[in-house]
């Protein structure tokens, strides 16, 4: 599994705890019932009319909080949109778009969602489901006859809600993201479902696996539906017709593409291991774009405010359907369908989140309070910082008071962290060439699921070379001085390959995720 690197690891402590939560967990247990509902209270708090609070003196002090999170975590740029009360008071954009050389970033300015493409893909399959095409709980060999998910108990019962929720305890593979790239296709995601491994028992509708996030699995389900209505043989020309037919020319989300200009983008950021911020070398155009549904669409914050305002006006069953809670995580947090629901601040709070290759999202929504906002950044790393963006609205928008004191959690543990690093850096973590060291590692390898990988060295670095990206190599020394491959720059910092050796010959190189290990094994000479 990736290893993340300290710095990454210290912020997370802030988001995964208390970054939008003024309260505590035992507090929080106690306003709520089994299904995350609002208390009858807090339905007539919700109820009860108010003005909006993002006045002038509001968005000054946002502009303010933004500037000082951006400098102090590096952040290239960042676009911000809020909808208060049903209405856009706020959109406005911070830094650049590259932090070598970039345009400034403005409202206009197209980022990578990421996983935030399942807003949109959830909002369309909804349309569907209205229509009549299947139901929520319609079984997946229903839409789609040939369906294998690994076991035939699984096969039959697995529906389409439980596709599209992340939950039906199906992990997928984070790496299959990174490396499989223009050879990734429907027809590959259709085999990726049948070698899951087998799902452990779960109580249904009320717990779920830590890492159930499976894009194969609700990409396939996305597919399937588009395939049907437009009868077509392209899955990714059926879909791309769906979205826009259900969802962008409907809401004018006139910016909104899968194959964006490169004139007007925010260029993909990440960390390196020495706490470097760079650019990730990627493609545009082809950057986590093949399993569409749940990955490949490029946006702004003006149209992304439109998809908002239209879910919180939304009043078809379908979608409020969406919005029950389907698997709980823990006390503050569950999913939906397509869709994650956390309790925060006796609100419920409707959430699409984005980690990943270079950019951050998250989209959050009260519909009982018609308050929405888009919060999009260009570094991976930025992912913890907009959860403090998202506290400081949440504060403005509640008259409440948490974000400062986060603010100041997260600098002082940024700064334990940049600690942690100059230790580790020297002692478990050579970022100088070994040059002798990987000689005998130097060469092609590939695996069947992700592909070919080429590990070279220039004369002055050792590179790993995965086709869409590259990454400098380092060395990971454990407790008992074995080495293992560290990879140095992002996309993928912090991530360690085993070399499996037979008689001073390499056999394979070992990468390990919680459910799934791959061995990229020599070419043949």
């Amino acid at each position: 599994m990736r290893a993340l690197i300290a710095l990454a690891i210290s912020i997370a402590v802030v988001s995964g705890g208390c970054s939008w939560n003024s309260e505590s967990a035992a507090d929080s247990t106690q306003n709520r019932d089994a299904d995350a509902a609002l208390s009858q209270q807090n339905r007539a708090k919700a109820d009860a009319p108010y003005a909006t609070r993002f006045d002038a003196l509001a968005a000054e002090q946002l502009d303010g909080f933004v500037e000082s999170v951006q400098q102090s975590f590096g952040i290239p740029g960042i676009a911000i949109g809020v909808i208060d009360h049903g209405k856009v008071v706020y959109s406005k954009g911070f830094g650049v778009t590259d932090a070598d050389n970039g345009d400034p970033v403005t409202p206009q300015t197209l980022f990578n969602l990421g996983h935030v493409t399942k807003a949109l893909s959830g909002y369309m399959m909804a349309s569907l489901v209205h229509d009549g095409d299947f139901k929520w709980e319609t079984p997946m060999v229903e839409l789609m006859p040939g369906f294998d998910a690994t076991s035939p108990e699984v096969t039959q019962n697995l529906t389409i809600g439980d596709a599209l929720c992340d939950c039906a305890g199906m992990p997928g593979s984070l790496m299959a993201s990174y490396f499989i790239y223009e050879n990734d296709s429907y027809q590959n995601a259709v085999e990726r479902i049948k070698k899951i491994p087998r799902p452990q028992p779960t109580e249904p509708r009320r717990s779920m696996l830590m890492r159930s996030r499976n894009n194969a699995l609700f990409s396939v389900a996305c597919y399937a539906a588009a395939l049907k209505r437009h009868n077509e043989e392209k899955p990714d020309a059926a879909f791309r017709d769906l979205l826009a037919e259900r969802v962008l020319v409907p809401l004018n989300m006139a910016s909104t593409t899968y194959m964006p200009d490169s004139r007007n983008i925010a260029f993909p950021h990440g960390v390196s291991i020495d706490e470097t911020v760079r650019r990730i070398e990627q493609s545009p155009n082809r950057t986590i774009t093949r399993l569409e549904p749940a990955f490949g669409v490029w946006s702004n914050v003006d149209d992304m405010l439109k998809l908002v305002q239209a879910e919180l006006d939304s009043k078809l069953p379908e979608n409020l359907e969406r919005r029950k809670v389907r698997a709980v995580r823990d006390e503050n947090r569950a999913r939906g369908i397509a869709m994650r629901i956390h309790h925060r601040r006796e609100q419920n709070v409707l959430v699409f989140q984005n980690d990943h290759a270079g950019y951050a999202a998250m989209i959050f929504m009260i519909p009982e309070r018609k308050l929405g906002a888009v919060i999009l950044a260009n570094a991976t790393f930025a992912r913890f910082n907009i959860d403090l963006i998202g506290a400081k609205i949440l504060d403005i928008a509640l008259d409440q008071s948490s974000a400062a004191w986060l603010l100041e959690e997260a600098t002082h543990k940024f700064q334990a962290a940049r600690q942690t690093v100059e230790r580790m850096i020297g002692h478990y973590w050579m970022i100088e060439p070994d040059h002798a060291w990987y000689k005998p590692l130097l060469g092609s390898y590939h695996e069947d699921l992700l592909g070919k990988i080429t590990i070279l060295d220039n004369g002055s670095d050792i590179i790993l070379d995965a086709g869409e990206w590259r990454s400098r190599l380092g060395v990971r020394i454990d407790s008992s001085g074995g080495k293992s491959i560290l990879l140095l720059d992002p996309p993928l910092a912090g991530l360690v390959l085993n070399p499996i050796f037979d008689k001073k010959k390499v056999r394979a190189l070992e990468l390990q995720e919680p459910n799934v290990t791959y061995m990229f094994k020599p070419d043949s000479p």
